[in-house]
């Protein structure tokens, strides 16, 4: 992943292509994004299709913030719909676009383009017979659960984020030294920050241990996500939390400024 300009994140298509051996077994795309809260455009997904396509290899979609797009110039498309030819499977859970965080219930959808996972759906079919199921309650709650619950949910929860995410982005924004790369869906705010500018500070592990150390607050180094220079938010509370949180950081990096 690296930050665009225009389009906020994007997958690096060349670093991606140049990662593909014959070791291979398939292609992982997570969007929306976390930790990005990127939302890919149907062309960057159709792209990332053609290299998948190019070497044969299989797609694995992570679609756990499904339909969380909340800017209406980029909205989520599946990747399962964009095409006949490379098999992909699609995962779902009722943990973020239903808020219910740790109940660990999800799905998975098998698109079976050409036969080619055959022995795939097999081997998911014995699998989902080991009994590591979901707690019986949640098991009585999910066909209510993806019955009944309105489109006005989805459309007030996108709401709520779109405004919290744009919040933070504002007041992060603002401190000297770190950058906010604008989110697009679900429920993060990814920042980068410019190790120059600050002193006593060693890389972004350091730098999340000392403001939890200082600040009491509590953000994911980009290391967590194979990157570096960078942390992550959690934007979906409310806005005197964000204003909270923003004082906090900048009264943390005013003590670490060069």
């Amino acid at each position: 992943m690296k930050p665009d300009e225009k389009e906020g994140w994007i997958i690096d298509l060349q670093d991606l292509e140049s990662k593909i051996t014959k070791e291979t077994k398939a292609i992982l795309v997570n969007n929306p994004s976390n930790p990005c809260g990127s939302c890919f455009s149907k062309q960057h997904l159709l792209d990332v299709i053609a290299i998948a396509d190019k070497h044969k290899v299989p797609i694995i979609a992570d679609e756990v913030y499904h339909g969380l797009s909340y800017e209406e110039e980029r909205p989520f498309v599946s990747m399962g719909h964009l095409t006949k030819d490379v098999p992909i499977l699609a995962t779902g859970s009722i943990s973020k676009i239903y808020l219910l965080p740790g109940w660990r219930c999800g799905w998975v959808i098998c698109y079976n383009n050409h036969g080619y996972f055959d022995k795939v759906l097999d081997n998911l079919g014995k699998h989902a017979m080991i009994q590591l199921h979901p707690t019986s309650l949640v098991q009585a709650a999910l066909p209510q659960i993806l019955d009944t619950v309105p489109e006005s949910f989805f459309e007030n929860l996108k709401g709520k984020l779109r405004e919290a995410s744009t919040y933070a982005f504002k007041k992060v924004g603002k401190i000297k030294g770190i950058t906010p790369v604008k989110a697009q869906a679900a429920m993060y705010l990814f920042c980068m920050f410019d190790p120059e500018v600050f002193e006593g500070i060693s890389d972004d592990i350091d730098f999340c241990k000392k403001l939890l150390a200082d600040q009491n607050c509590m953000i994911f180094p980009a290391q967590c996500f194979f990157s570096k220079n960078g942390f992550r938010l959690t934007i979906c509370t409310s806005k005197e939390v964000i204003d909270d949180f923003a004082t906090r950081l900048e009264a943390f990096c005013q003590k670490h400024y060069k």
